[in-house]
């Protein structure tokens, strides 16, 4: 069995140490999964109310309408995006520790302040397109631009704090991560998130046509398909910077294992509670009468990748402080 060293820890150099940085971004993190998660109806209300419901004048020939329906299908979505924020702030926790040692810690900063960073830009340049629901509020949004911005700079002056580390995403180094002793599971990981990320990016608007809903959606208010698009979109951004924070983390400082294994136990624990998540959803699905295409293929990866993940990390002879 080996154990993590306990480092001396130095007095912070700057106005943010790297491990407050980081542990406000996993507060952050966490208070957006319990939201989006557990309390998705007064989440959704902040942004405005009543774009859910159904147009009051039925119009010959449209497609049927039902506000619960919308409600049920965004806030399944919701649920997606709380669970990929808190894999995000699960993986921060697993550095922000007294004794761990600055390259972790550093690299954990820099990819956080880049993500508060695109969220602020990406909300405050999404207020100013032509479709812009007026059920929607942008009082909220600007508030998220300034709130987000903030968040950014405290990250990077934790980046700044611990050394400025940059990422080792060589061919190499990943290659090497494949072959060590907890790599196998994160790299497929990441991979997994990344098949989730990239599509979402690039085709938010129609995404949910590859999940064999267009049917469903057909009778969608455009608010909702507005936020809906806008959604897919973040949670796109937030897999491809989780997948880039596990292979950033993991590749960091080749000679410590200790740092792919928090890697690996946090995303998996995680994963298994967004298999959880799933579960619930396909249950509501059946009742609605939606036959997911994608219930096997999901079920097959998510679940897979926490168990591997998990099998992985428990068996080995690892004591952590």
């Amino acid at each position: 069995m080996f154990k993590e060293k306990t480092k001396e820890v130095a007095k912070p150099a700057g106005p943010v140490s790297a491990e407050t940085a980081l542990k406000v971004a996993t507060f952050v993190c966490a208070f957006f999964f319990i939201g989006m998660t557990m309390f998705p109806g007064p989440f959704m209300d902040g942004y405005g109310v009543g774009f859910f419901d159904c147009p009051t004048k039925k119009i010959k020939g449209a497609p049927k309408c039902d506000s619960d329906f919308q409600k049920h299908f965004a806030m399944s979505v919701l649920s997606i995006f709380g669970c990929n924020i808190m894999l995000f702030g699960g993986i921060l926790a697993g550095q922000a520790r007294v004794h761990i040692g600055a390259k972790p810690k550093s690299i954990g900063c820099l990819i956080t302040s880049l993500m508060w960073g695109v969220f602020s830009i990406g909300d405050g340049l999404r207020t100013l397109k032509s479709d812009w629901p007026e059920e929607i509020e942008k009082g909220p949004i600007y508030g998220n631009v300034v709130f987000f911005a903030i968040l950014s700079a405290l990250a990077y002056l934790g980046w700044k704090d611990s050394g400025s580390v940059k990422p080792n995403l060589s061919v190499a180094s990943v290659k090497a991560l494949w072959s060590s002793k907890f790599g196998k599971p994160i790299v497929a990981g990441c991979g997994l998130l990344c098949f989730y990320g990239v599509p979402l990016l690039l085709i938010s608007d129609n995404f949910v046509e590859f999940f064999g809903r267009a049917e469903q959606m057909a009778g969608f208010t455009q608010p909702v398909n507005f936020m809906l698009s806008w959604l897919f979109f973040n949670i796109g951004l937030v897999c491809l910077f989780t997948a880039a924070l596990q292979l950033s983390l993991a590749t960091v400082d080749p000679k410590d294992e200790l740092i792919a294994y928090r890697v690996s136990r946090s995303s998996s624990l995680i994963w298994m509670y967004s298999t959880g998540a799933w579960s619930k959803d396909a249950v509501v699905n059946h009742l609605t009468g939606f036959e997911d295409p994608m219930r096997l293929f999901q079920f097959f990866t998510n679940f897979g990748l926490a168990m591997w993940s998990i099998n992985t990390w428990a068996k080995a002879p690892v004591s952590l402080k």
